[in-house]
């Protein structure tokens, strides 16, 4: 059976210590937010999707215990509640994107459902929660789906370096660094996923866990996994890494991340960056494995993530007692950035994203682009996912050489008034020369424009995570645009 690094039912929350492993399996419970954001910022619960889910299903305890929408007031009131318990949460741990994605989807739920005809309190409630409690399943799905992609991929790799059959039976020998398993994710694990998908097929020799200072999450948790489900495997200190590869050990090296950016710069445990050096000096091919909600395309480089720095007393003291003497200053950073043209591919849920070869980055802002685009698919619709347009262009910038309308107000009333379905809930034909159009900001990475024609209001949002693309109403009715893998039109 797989570890369970969280267990969730119905309001109750409960979280594994990773802090007391390998030694003791404690289960904490998870009260409210307070406990949640302080359990989060403590490393009681660690790995960019862990924290993420955490997150939605803290804020699902919030909800549920505070009387399942009879705590508020009315719908605004229950909505603003929502959106500051996820901002504060999001404050626990900066770097990890995931738990900001989860911030604006279940913020972005929560706005639909307030716009329902009768929505009450209760309903956005209902809402939110449901979409909270789903992100559980919805993160396995998507490491088994990482752990397929990535397997294929490295061995692809591999073969085309010619050691396909270096080892008996085609199998590969693996390096990874940190906890990207169950304890990291909901369940299965993303780069450690690729290695249990690797061994599932036959195909894993050894995989190599990198011990991980300052905290020891590889040779505390990873040793720990790979043991308890009985992969082969090896442990080392970080600085061996090198010199396993010289001596020709190591055939790929699978990491996961915290934040992948436009260019395929990633930041992930301090560490990662030596490790994808070594690699390209000895030829081993250097993979990242992370979920398409790990991508951020608003951020152009590596040197725009904010790098958190962790408390000193991580490298001067051991379970309480200082080890190194007094006054020294200590730089003890969470995360490295290797730049992406050290990365041979980087391996979602949904497949490898694109690489230039001559240049050797990483066209993350293409891929979340394309991937807009096979959500929307609804003519004239430009979606806008982590800050890039379907059309693959920055969000507002106008494009000659795309069909796709630019995102700005012209092109709204343009959508608009080419939907006489829509257009009327603004006014009648002809009174488009008379609309006023105002772009408002969510506080998040969304995109929302006002319509409005004398006393008649239309809200158009256009949401940067992807699972729904305009939100219109007017005179209690509406009418929403949904982008989800099938997307049609839908009118309520």
């Amino acid at each position: 059976m797989s570890l369970q690094a969280i267990k969730y039912s119905d309001g109750k929350l409960q979280l594994l210590d990773q802090r007391l492993l390998p030694y003791e399996q404690v289960y904490l419970d998870v009260p409210d937010t307070t406990a949640a954001w302080q359990q989060i910022k403590d490393m009681v619960v660690r790995g960019a999707p862990a924290i993420g889910v955490t997150g939605a299903l803290a804020l699902a305890v919030h909800l549920i215990s505070g009387g399942r929408g009879k705590q508020y007031s009315s719908v605004e009131a229950c909505v603003r509640d929502i959106a500051a318990t996820m901002d504060y949460l999001v404050t626990s741990r900066p770097t990890a994107v995931n738990l900001a994605d989860s911030a604006v989807k279940l913020k972005a739920v929560a706005a639909q459902a307030a716009s329902e005809p009768g929505a009450t309190a209760e309903s956005v409630t209902a809402a939110v929660v449901e979409a909270a409690e789903a992100t559980l399943e919805e993160d396995i799905a998507a490491n088994k789906a990482i752990g397929a992609a990535g397997a294929a991929a490295l061995l692809s790799a591999v073969a085309a370096r010619g050691r396909a059959n270096a080892r008996p039976g085609g199998k590969v020998t693996v390096l990874t660094h940190c906890n990207t398993g169950s304890l990291a994710t909901a369940g299965y694990g993303t780069a450690l996923g690729v290695v249990r998908a690797l061994h599932e097929m036959g195909k894993l020799e050894r995989c190599y866990a990198c011990e991980t200072r300052p905290y020891n999450q590889g040779a505390r948790l990873t040793a720990f996994e790979l043991v308890h489900d009985g992969l082969p495997a090896t442990l080392l200190v970080d600085s061996a890494a090198a010199a396993l590869m010289a001596q020709g050990k190591v055939d790929a090296v699978v990491v996961g991340a915290d934040r992948v950016v436009a260019n395929g710069d990633t930041a992930n445990k301090i560490g990662t960056f030596s490790h994808a050096v070594s690699a390209q000096k000895h030829g081993v091919p250097f993979f990242i494995a992370a979920p398409t909600t790990t991508l951020d395309a608003n951020l152009s480089t590596g040197a725009e993530i904010e790098i958190e720095q962790r408390p000193a007393e991580e490298i001067t003291h051991f379970k309480g007692q200082r080890v190194v003497v007094e006054g020294i200053q200590v730089w003890n950073p969470c995360f490295d950035v290797t730049p992406g043209e050290l990365i041979e591919g980087i391996i979602t849920e949904e497949g490898g994203v694109p690489r230039d070869t001559a240049t050797g980055k990483h066209k993350v802002a293409d891929f979340m682009a394309a991937r807009a685009q096979a959500l929307a698919k609804v003519n004239g619709v430009n979606e806008v996912v982590n800050g890039v347009e379907a059309n693959g262009t920055a969000a507002g910038t106008k494009s000659s050489s795309s069909s796709v309308s630019a995102l700005d107000s012209a092109g709204v009333v343009s959508f608009l008034s080419a939907r006489p379905d829509l257009a009327a809930r603004v006014g009648p034909p002809g009174s488009e020369g008379g609309w006023t159009v105002r772009e408002v900001g969510d506080g998040n990475i969304n995109f929302v424009y006002i319509v409005q024609v004398w006393d008649i209001t239309l809200q158009c949002n256009l949401r940067s995570a992807g699972d729904w693309v305009l939100r219109a109403w007017a005179l209690g009715r509406s009418c929403t645009i949904t982008g989800q893998r099938h997307p049609q039109l839908s009118a309520y």
